[in-house]
């Protein structure tokens, strides 16, 4: 069930991230939603489920883009380990934490985009297009995580693969 659950969320998530349009204020930068999903996976479970989605939202993102395949599962594989060590350090369900990580991730993954696209010639930015797109990949980034973590560990709680969170006189 963990796993067709995890399938679902990415293949929603994929489709509302290829039909919803990037922003020209904010550089062309598209909601991270696929990598927030992949962060989600990477706070709340172990290694092996963290890859598993990391690989399929990447695999997805270089489906649906234009980006030449690989790129993007390197990207949300490196990602999603780098996330999974802080695991036990963080607080999951604080927004500041899924502020923290989606705002730093997203920046970090498309600044790896760039590289890998800029060493293979498939992109020509200026420096003042870059950092614009760098700073508009933080603000959506720090936006889509809350609400992504929020969505998808109520759907896990609502399909039974997470427990319920007791109120304080014990009843649900």
């Amino acid at each position: 069930m963990t796993w067709l659950m995890m399938i679902f969320i990415l293949v929603v998530g994929a489709v509302i991230q290829t039909v919803i349009p990037s922003s020209g204020i904010l550089g062309g930068a598209k909601l991270p939603i696929l990598l927030a999903i992949v962060l989600y996976y990477a706070l709340t479970r172990n290694m092996v489920v963290t890859l598993v989605a990391a690989f399929v939202a990447g695999f997805l993102h270089d489906v649906l883009s234009q980006i030449p395949l690989g790129h993007s599962v390197f990207c949300f594989c490196f990602a999603g380990w780098l996330a999974s060590f802080f695991r036990n350090m963080v607080l999951v369900d604080s927004i500041f934490t899924t502020i923290i990580f989606g705002g730093s991730t997203n920046v970090l993954v498309t600044m790896f985009f760039f590289m890998m696209l800029a060493q293979d010639d498939f992109v020509f930015y200026s420096y003042k297009w870059i950092l614009l797109k760098i700073a508009g990949a933080l603000v959506l980034g720090m936006v889509c995580a809350p609400v992504i973590f929020y969505l998808a560990g109520w759907l896990e709680k609502l399909v039974g693969n997470v427990e319920m969170e007791q109120s304080l006189d014990g009843v649900e």
